[in-house]
């Protein structure tokens, strides 16, 4: 077996970044607690150190994911001045952050953790994600002069059809060159149109 040396506090990232590798090389069912030690050349018993067993392991995974999920919305809304924009924006890179990383994306919202409470700081990174889309949609219903008590089905209405449209280009259920379109940008630029956001 290969080793590699790590420095203090690192073996739970390594372990996490070869748990994603496998992932989305292998698919779900290749995860496992034993796979992820071979992959980052350690002993099978050095996953157990930080984790108690594979769902805590897929748990932490999932969190990383929901944790890229706002960096790739983050990323995406930049240093865009109006809010309108930047919430189209933070659609595009939701729906970049699946495409890119189906495997994980289906494991942060399959049926694994229907129940994220079960473990804090996924519960956590995950309420933040939402609220990153919840606070966007509040800022572009003041500006917009709108019922705030509107909020809340209005963020539903937004994340339901980007989150949808993820899982269908996910699934590859449909695709842009359907609508004679360049590219999922362009698609999901078409698609937030009907939720009147530009």
């Amino acid at each position: 077996m290969k080793t590699k040396s790590y420095h203090h506090g690192n073996l739970k990232q390594a372990l996490v970044e070869a748990g994603l590798t496998i992932l989305e090389r292998d698919g779900l069912a290749a995860l496992t607690l034993r796979a992820v030690a071979r992959e980052a050349g350690v002993s099978q018993t050095a996953p157990y150190s930080h984790f108690t067993d594979k769902r805590a392991l897929l748990a932490t995974i999932a969190q990383e994911g929901f944790q890229r999920l706002i960096d790739y919305m983050s990323c995406a809304a930049k240093d865009l001045p109006h809010e309108n924009a930047r919430l189209v924006a933070m659609a595009k890179g939701y729906v970049r952050f699946a495409t890119d990383q189906p495997a994980l994306f289906r494991l942060m919202f399959g049926p694994e953790f229907n129940d994220p409470s079960e473990f804090v700081e996924l519960s956590t990174t995950s309420a933040n994600s939402y609220k990153m889309i919840l606070d966007s949609v509040r800022r572009n219903i003041e500006i917009k002069d709108g019922d705030q008590n509107q909020t809340g089905l209005f963020t539903l209405a937004a994340w339901s059809t980007v989150h949808g449209l993820a899982c269908l280009l996910v699934d590859e259920r449909t695709k842009p060159e359907v609508f004679h379109l360049r590219d999922i940008d362009s698609l999901v630029d078409k698609v937030v149109r009907f939720l009147k956001l530009e």
